[in-house]
């Protein structure tokens, strides 16, 4: 299922199975009791996902650029983690295993062709869930991220 919306208020999805993908500008993203696998990203919204099943060796992506990305998976999921939030926290109901090292910066040095020497530092928080798996992204840029374990009673935050 491949669903997307401008200015045309919120998306929400109930007990799917199969891959999804969603993008919405201005406005949330709520996917509910789904099974398979997703890609979700909200501009100006949230996104709130809630898997019933996963479906094992997918990559996921989940993405907000102002609003909170809270996403529940099933207690056993198996994955590698890639975190980022610009300005925000990031809480999880798992015990991530966070990769010690930092990640090297990235020089792209094109003066050679009339361009520009350019270092990128790479701030995303690297991890395993369960020993690891599949990649799963998590990215936010005013909010936080929240990966939870579906079913459990979550506190109220904002």
């Amino acid at each position: 299922m491949k669903l997307a919306c401008v200015n045309g208020g919120d998306i929400k999805v109930e007990r799917v199975q199969g891959d999804i993908e969603v993008n919405n500008v201005n406005g949330s993203v709520a996917l509910t009791e789904i099974s398979g696998s997703a890609v979700a990203h909200a501009l100006n919204g949230g996104v709130v996902v809630v898997f019933k099943e996963v479906t094992p060796g997918k990559t996921m992506s989940f993405s907000s650029m102002n609003g909170k990305v809270d996403v529940s998976f099933p207690e056993s999921i198996k994955a590698k983690v890639v975190m980022k939030t610009d300005n925000g926290e990031i809480f999880s109901d798992y015990d991530i295993q966070v990769e010690p090292s930092a990640r090297q910066p990235i020089v792209e040095d094109s003066r050679g062709k009339g361009g520009k020497y350019r270092v990128r530092v790479d701030k995303a928080v690297y991890g395993t869930i369960n020993g690891g798996g599949p990649e799963i992204h998590f990215t936010n840029f005013n909010g936080n991220i929240y990966i939870r374990k579906t079913g459990r009673v979550a506190a109220r935050e904002e």
